[in-house]
C-alpha cells in the first residue's frame, strides 16, 4: 500500500508543478485530447492486435510495438513548439477594454428544393 501512496503522491505533486507552469485552459484541453484521440485512430489496429494475441507473449510483443509507436510520436512533438493558445491574464480593471469576442457567422442556408 505505501508505493501506491508513493505514486499518488508523485503525480499529485507532478500535477501541480504542470499547473503552476502553464494553466490548463479549454483550449489545450481540446487539443490535447484531439491529439490523443488521432494517437488512437492511428495505431487502433496495433491495439487490437494485442488485446486479441494468442499467447502472453504475443500481446506484449504488440503493446510494446504499440506503445513505441506512440513514444516516437510524443517525441517528434517535443520538439515542436506549443500550441499558440496562451492563458489569459487576470482582468486588469483599471487598464484597457479587452477585445469583444464575436460569434462565428452562421451556417449557409440550405440548398433550394427541386421543384417538382
Amino acid at each position: 500500500m505505501s508505493e501506491h501512496k508513493d505514486l499518488v503522491e508523485i503525480l499529485a505533486a507532478m500535477k501541480s508543478a504542470h499547473a503552476k507552469a502553464r494553466p490548463v485552459v479549454a483550449e489545450v484541453r481540446i487539443d490535447r485530447l484531439r491529439r490523443l484521440q488521432a494517437l488512437i485512430r492511428t495505431h487502433q489496429a496495433r491495439f487490437v492486435e494485442a488485446g486479441i494475441a494468442d499467447s502472453p507473449e504475443q500481446s506484449a510483443d504488440l503493446t510494446a510495438k504499440a506503445d513505441a509507436w506512440v513514444t516516437k510520436a510524443l517525441e517528434a512533438r517535443k520538439g515542436r513548439p506549443r500550441s499558440p493558445v496562451q492563458p489569459e491574464g487576470a482582468l486588469d480593471v483599471d487598464g484597457p477594454v479587452p477585445a469583444a469576442w464575436t460569434p462565428p457567422p452562421p451556417p449557409p442556408p440550405p440548398p433550394p428544393k427541386p421543384v417538382r
